[in-house]
């Protein structure tokens, strides 16, 4: 587990996500992610190292990931819904 969001870890998490993707025979040819972490000189050669390709999304593109969205949204007002029950009993 990653316990902080520095370079080397982030890294180190990549390596180890795609090591289990590779027990299920499933190879990583692509990121998507934001500008943080993933825009940095160690995360961009560690892609290019694997011979990968990444791309960036803008601040609060929501839009580029819409069944995820849906998703967090859904669940968030299912939360909303069932801490009202319980304040509420």
């Amino acid at each position: 587990m990653q316990t902080s969001l520095d370079s080397e870890q982030t890294v180190a998490s990549k390596v180890a996500f795609e090591a289990k993707a590779a027990s299920y025979n499933v190879s990583i040819k692509s990121y998507h992610a934001d500008n943080g972490r993933f825009a940095e000189k160690s995360f961009k050669d560690e892609v290019q190292n694997a011979n990968q390709t990444i791309k960036y999304c803008a601040v609060g593109a929501h839009h580029q990931n819409g069944i995820i969205e849906r998703k967090i949204g859904t669940m968030s007002s299912g939360t909303r819904i069932l801490l009202m029950h319980a304040m509420r009993n």
